[in-house]
């Protein structure tokens, strides 16, 4: 596995991308909760996020949620990701909840 970005605790970069992490940029902009654009070996772009300490497992799963009632209805969205668990949340050695979805790249303006 290659080194893990220090703002990404190592178990949750295990977690979604057991063959490692090849870049890691946090995204600005974040009220709540911290996110991050990973890539990992496979050159695959994923969301990571790490959820406010007001955020538990419900609240960590709403995004699921979300995504497959939008998504069944023709909405393009990026479906949660299930960590090496089976579940679509996972945390880190120091209780802090994370979860991961797709990356989908757009052009701004380029929405429906």
């Amino acid at each position: 596995m290659s080194a893990t970005p220090a703002h990404i605790a190592p178990e949750i970069a295990l977690a979604y991308c057991p063959d490692g992490v090849i870049t890691s940029e946090e995204l600005a902009g974040g009220e709540i909760n911290t996110t991050f654009l990973v890539t990992d070996t496979h050159q695959r772009k994923i969301i990571l996020q790490r959820l406010s300490h007001i955020s538990d497992e419900a609240l960590a799963d709403d995004y699921r949620v979300m995504a497959e009632h939008l998504g069944a209805r023709g909405w393009e969205i990026a479906p949660a990701l299930r960590a090496t668990s089976g579940h679509y949340y996972t945390a880190d050695k120091a209780g802090k909840l994370w979860r991961s979805f797709d990356y989908i790249e757009s052009q701004p303006g380029n929405h429906r």
